[in-house]
């Protein structure tokens, strides 16, 4: 019976088995549903019992509010899905960052999730609540201690809040930035003589020149979205004083740089003049003096006066600068409308007088004068900036009668050797910290207190860096479930609450011109008036509001809504109108009530203005200020990520590599290969560096933009209690004693020191010296190319030119339809020959196609022996304009946030598995690197490339691939199904552009990384091969928001408006500063990346192999011969993601490729675990 029922059951009992069947398996599951693979994470998903209003599943709710990541405050846009921000982008409506947004301001989000945040409230290092806080410190003030306050820079209400409580108990309020302007801001008091509280705003968009003295305006220094964008734009051919304008070579402006390294911004530069250390503002006052004589200056006497007394020739002997380009520049200068750019770290040691020399060259210059000024003053009111002097006075003078409060600032990290910053701390009577993240000023002594702030996604906020630019923060979402987070501010107005301190209201005034009307009306009657004046409301509100929510929504309504003009420069705010016009659709202000004008501002992300009232101050000082000779061989410059070392904890600026040295996760010195050689420093092994007996272990790396004999070391790392990711490296700053210059801030001395090889490995990256893969004259593959400004619109010639022996050949019909058809390129690169069969190909297309369709002229192409797919309606495109582009690397932070990229970490890095889908390549083209013979080294070029998957329509990958995980689909994207992917990895073995990587590991993010990541993208594991895809997954987003705005048909699928939406589309293209990359529809012939692909300066990489790559390059444009250039190959990271075999970028000092054998059994800080024994270099 029983066999009978297994063998024929009936419908019912069928049902009965299935049924218990899956209870079994259940329940089976649920005791360890993943004890089989411990690699795969247990995840739990809870669906909502009752949804929230605000949250539909699936679709993003976008937040306006603003980065904090440093003093410049950008408009951010938060993306949020299910309540957690999971991308920042650049806000439109911000006229400074354009909708631009940084490497750093991205790792924002690592901050709001970091694995090290700070939960509660801390006293003595163990936890306490805030109640108890603030009533300990509320105590210590109302006894008679004095508040000081030491923090970040600040501005607005999150400024007045701070000002108002200082003053309410006496106490001192310095706001300071490690890297700040302080000497600029000195330097146009001292050059104009004055108290004008604002330092020069720069636009490098109006020069014809731009020269920088150690300034890294493309870095950390200044405004550097806004830098990024201007300097863009003065090289850009089709764009005058940042308007589009007809293409012409004197759009482009040339770039000089003057210091003794090149860096990442001198990288950019056509023209480097080397000089040692700490002579920037002798070369300075001399092309100063230089210009002045060849242009005649004599317009202001205070002017003439100064430069008598300046003898530019022993400036330039001492300096050690080469004569000849010295001059090559003062006439360029001499030429050209331009601006001078002033100091930074490298040039520290004399930054003021670098700012007020810089001052004296565009005075001469007239970078002040006319209608588009390079220089501005008065735009920036910097009267609340503090100095790093002023904080060594106040640590210096430490008591127990003070209270100190240290808003997310490393006292201990950034003032070195100075003093005994700790020793100094522990005598105060309370230590506050507002922190999100440790760091090492943070100690278990009794006095400390560390109160978490929470992050500028969390809090409210605001900023005005520009006078009438008003920037509102805004929570995007809630703090994670277990945080006890406060603001600072509201940490102030409980304490002031708690002692019944509220401001003090100021005493009624007088309307302006009633004294005078009613003296006037005694004078006629006889008879005295007596004048009542009325109450003002306060200026600012009253420290007894709720919540500083409370106090910022009031500060705005009385500082901004109600207050048409700024008191300090009269300038009447540009925001009304815009506001009222544009936004809140109203015809007058006085429609406006402030409930409205809240909200629109929220929506908006503030209130902006560009017109900002400027002044022209005279030129005053006549004494050359003394210039300090540095004695020593070694000086720091900041790091290209992480700068001076307040974002050191950001996993991605860690691992995207430098861009000069291809180095990550460590701290280096840049040494002439000369030197290094004399040093015998070998290439897998570091070194040590000695300064003042101190001793580092650092990396080393080869760079010919050093000169011999001296030593260039990175700052920024090297932390000791300031997270898991900024562990690494070592700390210069803490071996100096840092001085101060005549403005207070922070001089970074040049020491001596002495480095020796040392056994220890060498910094994390895939080479340490310029091999032959850095170099494209050697290995003779033309990868990336330049154009001379020369040849700037002659592609029609230079097409001209090379059909020529068409008509030698009597074929005149075939030269006319060869003109028509081939692009006119002024690129140097290699092209196909004017052959007549590849002409009449393509006349033989056009009446294989008569009687079909009408094939336009600008879609006539070769015939191909493999067809190209088709692509019915998109042809999804990049086009990358080197010209554009300088190395900074935000478009790889922008990539690791998209797509969920996991963080390898160094080790897994010197193993060649750097998982990032974007590669910057970097050639050094310059005469000293690539020629032994010649000595010139004012010839700069270095040339970045970023390198993703092409998309190539004729994919060397898809065809290999024996289980059809990637595939072209319809959109011309190559696209990747993952859950076919079994790794053989013969994808990545065919593509010739290494755009492919592959996952060694299942890799891990910390439990707090998870919230970051983008639900639409899927993590990968071990063993899947995976690459860049467009972020197909925001194109699919695009297309469904399309879908329904649009009611399609088949003569209306491109609308006009796609171009300009789709290049948003692409997180890299959208925040790239300097505008670089740009992306939208091939089959839209009127569409910018179209153009590209035809553009004269257009090619595409190994355009030679007709893989039809769907990225297209635009060639960078040089303003020297043509034929000083070189062409391209494979640069560093060649291979990057093949891991083992790859790594060293071809170099041929390689002993095997894939004999490596290694244990893996380490679990580390990055959540990595590997318990598998790798045999071969497959990690099979």
């Amino acid at each position: 019976m029983t066999s009978k029922t297994i063998q024929n059951p009936s419908r019912r009992d069928f049902l009965k088995t299935v049924g218990v069947a899956s209870t079994v398996t259940a329940t089976a599951c649920s005791v360890d549903p993943i004890s089989w693979d411990p690699l795969v994470p247990q995840e739990l998903a809870y669906p909502y019992v009752i949804q929230p209003e605000a949250i539909v599943p699936g679709v993003a709710t976008l937040y306006s509010t603003r980065c904090n990541q440093c003093s410049n405050a950008c408009g951010v846009v938060a993306k949020v899905r299910e309540g957690r921000v999971i991308n920042l982008e650049g806000n439109d409506h911000d006229p400074f960052n354009m909708g631009k947004l940084c490497g750093v301001g991205q790792s924002a989000l690592l901050e709001n999730y970091s694995p090290d945040r700070i939960k509660t409230p801390q006293k003595s290092g163990s936890d306490t609540n805030i109640a108890d806080v603030v009533k300990e410190i509320a105590a210590l003030i109302k006894g008679g201690s004095k508040p000081v306050w030491i923090g970040r820079n600040r501005s607005g209400a999150s400024a007045a809040i701070v000002d108002q409580f200082i003053n309410a108990y006496g106490g001192t309020r310095i706001f300071w930035e490690p890297l700040g302007n302080e000497s600029q801001r000195y330097a146009v008091d001292q050059a104009f003589g004055g108290n004008y509280n604002t330092v020069p705003t720069y636009n490098m968009e109006h020069a014809e020149t731009i020269i920088s003295f150690g300034a890294e305006y493309l870095g950390d220094w200044g405004h550097n979205v806004k830098n990024h964008m201007g300097w863009a734009d003065s090289r850009d051919a089709e764009r005058k004083h940042g308007k589009i304008v007809p293409r012409s070579a004197g759009n482009v402006s040339q770039t000089i740089s003057v210091g003794p390294r090149i860096g990442l911004t001198e990288t950019s530069s056509d023209v480097h003049l080397f000089c040692n250390p700490g002579t920037e503002a002798l070369v300075a006052f001399a092309l100063a003096k230089k210009l002045a004589e060849k242009t005649s200056y004599k317009s202001n006497p205070a002017v003439s006066k100064m430069l008598v007394n300046i003898d530019a020739d022993a400036n330039l002997k001492e300096a050690n600068v080469n004569v000849e380009a010295f001059n090559k520049a003062v006439a360029r200068l001499a030429a050209s409308k331009f601006v001078a750019l002033p100091g930074g770290v490298v040039a520290s040691m004399n930054e003021s007088t670098v700012a007020i020399a810089a001052l004296l060259l565009n005075e001469v210059g007239g970078s002040f004068d006319g209608s588009h000024p390079t220089v501005e003053f008065g735009k920036e009111d910097v009267s609340d900036m503090g100095t790093a002097k002023e904080i060594f006075d106040v640590l210096n003078q430490a008591d127990s009668n003070t209270v100190l409060f240290v808003d997310n600032t490393d006292l201990v990290y950034q003032l070195g050797k100075t003093l005994d910053v700790s020793g100094s701390l522990s005598k105060f009577g309370a230590v506050v910290h507002f922190l999100n993240e440790p760091n090492d000023s943070v100690t278990k002594t009794s006095n400390c207190y560390v109160i978490p702030k929470g992050t500028s996604l969390e809090t409210w906020g605001d900023a005005e860096v520009f006078i009438g630019n008003h920037i509102l923060q805004q929570p995007a979402m809630r703090s994670t479930e277990g945080f006890d987070i406060i603001s600072a501010e509201d940490v102030l107005l409980g304490i002031a609450q708690t002692n019944g301190t509220i401001a003090i209201t100021p005493a009624p005034v007088l309307e302006e011109g009633e004294e005078q009307g009613a003296k006037e009306k005694e004078a006629a009657t006889g008879e005295e008036t007596e004048l009542v004046p009325l109450p003002v409301a306060s200026p600012i509100p009253d420290l007894d509001q709720q919540s500083f929510y409370s106090y910022l929504k009031a500060w705005w309504k009385s500082q901004i809504f109600e207050n048409k003009s700024d008191t300090n420069n009269g300038t009447s705010f540009a925001w009304s109108s815009n506001l009222v016009k544009e936004i809140l659709n109203v015809s007058v202000v006085g429609n406006l009530d402030f409930t409205r004008f809240w909200i629109e501002a929220l929506k908006t992300g503030g209130v902006f203005s560009k017109n900002q009232k400027t002044i022209r101050p005279a030129f005053a000082l006549t004494k050359v200020p003394v210039n300090k000779k540095a004695e020593g061989n070694t000086f720091l410059f900041p790091h290209p990520q992480v700068g001076a070392g307040t974002v050191a904890n950001r996993s991605w600026l860690q691992e995207t590599p430098d861009p000069i040295t291809t180095f990550s996760w460590a701290t280096w010195i840049e040494v002439n290969p000369k030197t290094a050689k004399e040093l015998k420093l070998t290439k897998p092994k570091g070194a040590s560096i000695i300064i003042d007996n101190t001793t580092l272990n650092v990396g080393w790396f080869g760079s010919p933009g050093v000169k011999e004999g001296q030593f260039a070391l990175v700052m920024g790392n090297g932390h000791n209690n300031s997270g898991r990711y900024a562990r690494y490296g070592a700390n210069p700053v803490s071996a100096m004693k840092l001085a101060f210059d005549p403005s207070g801030a922070l001089v970074y001395p040049v020491v001596s020191a002495s480095v020796v090889a040392t056994e220890d490995r060498n910094a994390p990256s895939h080479q340490n010296h310029l091999t032959k893969s850095d170099t494209l004259t050697r290995n003779g593959r033309g990868v990336n190319h330049t154009v001379s400004i020369e040849d700037i619109g002659k592609g029609e010639e230079k097409l001209k030119e090379r059909l020529a022996p068409l008509m030698k050949k009597n074929q005149p019909e075939l030269y006319e339809r060869a003109l028509k058809v081939e692009h006119a390129s002024i690129v140097p690169e290699h092209h196909l020959p004017p052959d007549s069969m590849a002409v009449r190909a393509r006349h033989t297309l056009d009446v294989y196609k008569k009687n079909q369709t009408t094939v336009p002229e600008e879609k006539r192409t070769l015939i191909d022996m493999y067809p190209e797919p088709d692509h019915p309606t998109y042809r999804f495109a990049m086009a990358i304009d080197l010209n554009r582009c300088n190395g900074c690397g935000s478009c790889e932070a922008a990539c690791y946030a998209e797509n969920n990229i996991p963080i390898v970490g160094p080790e897994e890095i010197r193993l060649g598995r750097r998982m990032g889908w974007m590669r910057l390549s970097r050639y050094w083209e310059s005469p000293n690197a690539v020629a032994t013979e010649t000595e010139d080294d004012s010839i700069v070029d270095v040339r970045f490339q970023p390198v993703m998957c092409q998309q190539c329509s004729h994919a060397p990958c898809e065809g290999v691939c024996p289980v059809l995980a990637t595939y072209h689909n319809l959109d011309g994207l190559n696209a990747m199904v993952y859950n076919r992917c079994v790794g053989t990895r013969y994808c990545a073995n065919n593509c010739p552009y290494s755009a492919r990587r592959f996952n060694f590991h299942t890799y891990r993010w910390p439990d707090s990384f998870n919230m970051m990541l983008n639900p639409d993208v899927l993590t990968r594991e071990m063993g899947v091969m995976e690459k860049c895809t467009f972020c197909v997954q925001k194109i699919r987003e695009w297309k469904d928001l399309k879908r329904d705005k649009y009611e399609f048909s088949e003569a209306q699928k491109i609308q006009p408006t796609d171009a300009e939406e789709l290049q948003n589309v692409v997180p890299c293209g959208k925040n790239c500063p300097s505008g670089a990359i740009t992306f939208g529809n091939k089959n839209d012939l009127e569409s910018k990346v179209s153009k590209a692909f035809k553009d004269e300066r257009g090619y595409l990489m190994l355009g030679e192999l007709n893989n039809k790559p769907g990225v297209a390059y635009l060639a960078r444009i040089v303003h020297t011969p043509s034929e000083i250039h070189g062409h391209g190959g494979h640069g560093d990271g060649h291979g990057d993601g093949h891991g083992d075999g790859h790594g060293d970028g071809h170099d041929g000092d390689h002993k095997d490729d894939h004999g490596h054998k290694d244990e893996h059994g380490h679990k580390d800080d990055h959540g990595h675990k590997d318990d598998h024994k790798k045999e071969d270099g497959h990690g099979h």
